[in-house]
């Protein structure tokens, strides 16, 4: 007696980390604010607040997978100080397949510095404080 071909599994379409996942959440998701002196990154995340925008803030332990689990909907990076270490937050999510969706901005920052990170980051758009809040609004 010749046996009945055993079902294949299906795969689900909301895998880990595709953006069919959460859908729903998408537009709620806070963004992920980088900058260098913590007192100052309170003060521009309160500016935010005050906006709507829902913003958690860098921490130098942050892991590359809680960035993940967080799904942030853009990431600001100030520039404002040590614009270095703003950009090697750059080059790591950009360094991931699943962050390479994730939009970039930078804000304010050195002109000469600022030219030079938007060249290395083509896709990434540079805000003031007051232009941030209208092109986050606009990604939905």
């Amino acid at each position: 007696m010749a046996r009945s071909p055993r079902p294949k599994a299906t795969k689900s379409l909301a895998r880990k980390g595709s953006p069919v996942a959460k859908p729903a959440a998408a537009a709620h998701a806070p963004i992920l604010f980088v900058h260098w002196h913590a007192d100052e990154a309170r003060h521009l995340t309160g500016i935010l607040a005050a906006s709507g925008i829902k913003a958690e803030l860098w921490r130098d332990t942050l892991k590359l997978s809680e960035v993940r689990a967080m799904a942030p909907r853009a990431c600001v990076i100030s520039l404002r100080r040590l614009p270095s270490h703003g950009r090697a937050v750059a080059d790591a999510l950009q360094s991931t397949k699943w962050a390479r969706a994730i939009p970039l901005f930078f804000l304010d920052g050195n002109p000469d510095k600022l030219a030079l990170t938007l060249e290395r980051f083509p896709s990434a758009r540079h805000a003031t404080l007051t232009t941030l809040p209208r092109l986050l609004a606009a990604l939905g």
